[in-house]
């Protein structure tokens, strides 16, 4: 309708048509009309038939060879773009147009530099253009760096390579240009070379010797161990030739001396490899000796491990026997008036369980190490005790200078009796002929001056302990090493003892160093800090036996340990109630609130062989009674619980072995103590 208005208007119209020609074929025909106008009167039309197939074919061919083309180009992974000589992009590819410029490739075709200038900087502008006039000038081809802010706001380098074009009768008629990315081979060039670096560390580092060698036996290359394996410098190490009489891929001990090189047997392996093209071998050289040192040193490790491991266990059981002993010695001391002569034996016997509980403490930082279990004590008393025993029998005689003041310390009394025997132990064997020792014990009070030359110390009071002997002394080369773990000048030492002590004092904030001088004895001194009670004071605070009142749950496995126990708790003056393990403590503390007649208090085992143990046991209590009071007991002194309890939501605890009066104290902080200061709130 539209065309035959615009025919009636006198306008020509041309439409064009797919028809079926007679013989079957497939034609385009174009129609051309104009209306016939006689005497101003429209009277018909003139319409002219053209046949266009071939015209159309044509077109059909070049739309279809253009679109291939830009499938081509799209396809290349890099920029690439072609444009005239007046600089008019007439072609490019989607990676140049997205990448960097931001576009579609449709609307960076038929524009110039200039009317994407806001893609493109203005000095990236007039460089390109220079260059492009050059190229132009002088045809051929054209290559240069450039960096290149992309879409993605990334700055990148890349190679520029651009060419002229010409057509068929040799004209120039524009510039075809594609961009390679540096950025990514930079990086991997950055990548090979920082491995390079790395590979030539480690084989630098490597504890093995390691050489490359041409067909000729000369070395071509070898690493520092290799040249300390030989006793050859490094650097004149492609002087010499390794002369290897086996065939390369395999492994054979080699006499170094044999060879011309300094003596000593060494593991070689040899592999087949290339050396700058060339072909070459491989030599990886290894000490025997060190090897079988370092399997000598597995075999100790291991050995050492289950040393450990049956430490552990014997010291656990051990404190489960000396808990029924000394509870029975409690509940002896308890139980009735002792004579004289019957209390000196009961003493004597307090203190030989004393003694054996130091042992297992000793034992179990052995097996567990781990942090200090501290309590205020008296250090006159381990110290004495300690070098009583370790004396004892020996030509060394001890000198004790120690104050009646002497403040307490919070302390493990175990690790500290082990570093005083060390200590003690040394000296003796430094005065084999005997001698005497010398143990001073003081008050001390540090300002900040005086910790600034004492490491690990803060200002405040001390306690001072000075132990000097007249041994043979050691030597300057020595000294400087003696806190060395592993290090001994004993033949059959391990080396641990004085590294151990230094461990040990510095788990307890303190301080211990050392003089010497050859031939005139030695002088240890440690420092500790120190609380405001004196330590005869915090002596007789210990020994307070306090009673209470309550229910009084126990879960232990042992049936000697909940004998005493019971007996020990009802002499308290609480009623106990006792069971193997985790399942029945339930059950006891269902039924005792459901009753009316709840526990005060529950003592729990961690370990209980075959049954729940005293963690899990807690968290379902817990869970039953959120307020329950439980204290956590274990024959591993330095078990975790013990240490963290309160962060677990235990009320105390009870290393084993403990006595009437440990027990006394635990459950009167666990139940009295806590119903006074409730009280008192509540009033």
């Amino acid at each position: 309708m539209r065309d035959f208005e615009s025919l009636l208007g006198g306008s020509l119209a041309r439409n064009e048509y797919r028809v079926h020609a007679g013989d079957g074929s497939v034609r385009w025909i174009r129609v051309s009309s104009t209306p016939r106008i006689v005497n101003d009167v429209f009277s018909g039309f003139y319409t002219i038939l053209d046949d266009i197939t071939d015209e159309r074919r044509l077109k059909e061919v070049q739309a279809e060879t253009d679109y291939r083309i830009q499938r081509i180009f799209d396809a290349i992974p890099v920029p690439v773009f072609y444009k005239d000589r007046d600089g008019v992009y007439q072609a490019c590819n989607s990676t140049f147009a997205r990448w960097i410029l931001g576009l579609e490739a449709e609307q960076v075709v038929g524009k110039s530099l200039d009317d994407l200038s806001e893609h493109v900087p203005a000095d990236l502008h007039q460089r390109y253009a220079k260059a492009d006039r050059e190229l132009l000038n002088q045809p051929g081809w054209q290559q240069y760096e450039t960096e290149v802010q992309c879409a993605d706001g990334v700055r990148r380098q890349f190679s520029l390579s651009k060419a002229t074009v010409q057509s068929s009768s040799g004209r120039i008629v524009g510039i075809v240009g594609a961009m390679l990315d540096l950025s990514e081979h930079q990086r991997l060039t950055d990548q090979l070379k920082a491995s390079q670096k790395n590979l030539a560390d480690i084989i630098q580092r490597s504890l093995d010797g390691i050489l490359v060698l041409n067909g000729d036996s000369r070395i071509l290359f070898g690493n520092s161990a290799a040249a300390e394996m030989l006793g050859v410098d490094i650097n004149h190490l492609e002087r010499h030739r390794f002369r290897v009489e086996f065939e390369p891929d395999s492994i054979h001990d080699y006499e170094l001396a044999d060879v011309g090189f300094r003596e000593g047997r060494v593991e070689v392996v040899t592999l087949r490899t290339t050396w700058n093209d060339q072909s070459a071998m491989l030599v990886q050289i290894r000490d025997v000796g060190a090897r079988r040192k370092a399997e000598q040193e597995a075999v100790r490790s291991a050995k050492v491990e289950s040393l450990e491991l049956v430490a552990g266990g014997v010291a656990h059981d051990f404190n489960n026997i000396l808990t029924a002993v000394i509870g029975n010695l409690s509940f002896v001391r308890l139980e009735q008036t002792l004579n004289e002569r019957a209390s000196a034996a009961l003493n004597d016997a307090e203190l030989a369980a004393a003694r054996a509980q130091s042992l297992t403490q000793q034992l179990l930082s052995f097996a567990k190490g781990g942090p200090p279990t501290k309590k205020v004590g008296s250090l006159s008393e381990v110290i004495r005790d300690t070098i009583q025993f370790i004396l004892s029998g020996s030509r060394s005689k001890c000198h004790f200078i120690i104050p009646d003041d002497l403040w307490s310390v919070n302390m493990d009394e175990g690790q500290i009796s082990q570093v005083i025997e060390n200590l003690a132990i040394n000296a003796s064997q430094s005065m084999s002929e005997g001698g005497n020792l010398f143990i001073h014990v003081e008050n001390l009070v540090l300002d900040e001056r005086d910790v600034q030359n004492l490491p690990n110390l803060q200002p405040g009071k001390h306690v001072r302990i000075t132990l000097t002997d007249e041994g043979c002394g050691i030597p300057a080369d020595v000294l400087v090493r003696i806190f060395d773990p592993y290090f001994t000048t004993k033949e059959n030492g391990n080396g641990l003892g004085l590294a151990v002590c230094r461990d040990v004092i510095r788990k307890h904030d303190g301080y211990i160093n050392v003089r010497s001088t050859a031939g005139k004895g030695t002088i240890f001194t440690i420092y500790l800090p120190a609380l405001g009670l004196t330590a005869t004071d915090a002596s007789q605070e210990k020994k307070v036996i306090k009673r209470g009142s309550g229910r009084v749950l126990v879960m232990d496995d042992e049936e000697s340990i909940r004998m005493v126990l019971k007996r020990m708790l009802q002499k308290l003056g609480y009623e106990a109630d006792m069971c193997p393990d985790g399942e029945a403590a339930v059950r006891l503390y269902r039924e005792a609130m459901e009753s009316n007649h709840p526990y005060g208090a529950v003592l729990l085992d961690m370990t209980i062989v075959g049954g729940m143990g005293g963690e899990a046991t807690f968290e379902q209590l817990k869970e039953m009674d959120p307020s329950v009071k439980a204290i956590v007991s274990s024959g591993y002194v330095d078990n975790e619980m013990l240490t963290q309890y309160i962060g677990k939501g235990f009320t105390g605890a009870a290393p084993k072995p403990y006595s009437a009066q440990k027990l006394s104290q635990i459950l009167y902080d666990a139940i009295s103590k806590r119903n006074e200061r409730t009280s008192t709130v509540k009033q």
